[in-house]
């Protein structure tokens, strides 16, 4: 015992004073060092609550986006279905424009139908003289040949072409025209005086005899039913020959249109000699003083005999 207190004592005094001392800074340094440590724990914890706060935040702004745009759309289709009153009005305005459709349509007179006919022959005419008259720069055979062409092209006929060539060369000739605006106006004073030339009715001999021909289903026997119907409005006597035995019910077709006009058809049965039908209907035209006798063919071809 006495050994172990000596021990001690010399301990003590070879351990210098600074130890307390060290031993307190090492106690302060591990104090601090759980204080740092706490504060990181304290300050996770306030960034985490703050995360949830956003997170919330988002979540409710979401909410009210989505519930607005929810009304907007049930508006939107609100207005886009229509009512029973829409429909209504709709069933009213497509029948108001069925009844005024029809008293739009204007019903043709004959010479409004025979303008428009003509309409198309009209447009080829002047646009092919325009044309002719563009192309060349002189007055020679080609530029006549060229303007022949088109005025047949524009079914004014071999005839009246022909003519209206020869009297445009002969009054270019006399006059000394060269200017080509100069020649056009010419050619405008020909046609003018052949449509305003006083045109009487040539005197026919009775009876006259009409045979009309032309390709199939071309309207052979109804244009027979409108000129009898336009001789009779001129007080002349008409007669029908049924000269198309080969085409099926031909021969019936043109009796209709006898019947309708109330005049007279000379017939035979089907397949029957076509010359032999029309020889019976001049001679039966010539009896009886027919004026005019108007004679139905078969239609063909031009590789048909």
């Amino acid at each position: 015992m006495a050994l172990f207190d000596w021990f001690t004592k010399k301990n003590k005094k070879d351990v210098p004073e600074e130890t307390d001392d060290n031993l307190e800074k090492v106690t302060d340094l591990h104090n601090e060092d759980e204080t740092e440590q706490e504060e990181p724990l304290e300050t996770e914890t306030e960034q985490y609550s703050s995360e949830e706060t956003q997170q919330e935040e988002i979540s409710q702004e979401l909410e009210s986006v989505e519930e607005e745009t929810t009304e907007i759309v049930e508006e939107d289709v609100q207005e886009d279905v229509p009512s029973q009153e829409d429909f209504d009005n709709a069933e009213e305005e497509a029948a108001a424009e069925t009844e005024t459709e029809p008293a739009e349509e204007k019903k043709l007179s004959f010479f409004e139908k025979i303008k428009a006919g003509l309409q198309k022959t009209r447009s080829n005419i002047m646009s092919g003289i325009e044309g002719v008259f563009k192309s060349f720069t002189k007055i020679d055979d080609e530029f006549y040949e060229e303007l022949e062409e088109v005025l047949i092209m524009a079914d004014v006929g071999t005839v009246t072409s022909s003519y209206i060539i020869e009297e445009l060369k002969e009054r270019v000739k006399s006059k000394k025209l060269h200017d080509l605006e100069e020649v056009r106006k010419e050619l405008i004073k020909v046609i003018e005086e052949i449509l305003t030339d006083e045109n009487e009715a040539a005197e026919l001999p009775t009876p006259t005899v009409i045979l009309v021909i032309g390709v199939n289903g071309v309207g052979k026997t109804t244009t027979i039913g409108k000129l009898t119907a336009r001789y009779q409005s001129e007080g002349k006597s008409v007669m029908l020959a049924a000269a198309d035995t080969f085409r099926a019910a031909a021969i019936d077709q043109l009796q209709v249109w006898a019947d309708r006009n109330k005049v007279q058809l000379i017939k035979h049965q089907e397949n029957s000699d076509p010359g032999a039908v029309v020889f019976d209907a001049v001679k039966a035209a010539k009896s009886r003083n027919t004026d005019i006798l108007i004679c139905d063919t078969a239609g063909r071809l031009h590789n048909k005999k």
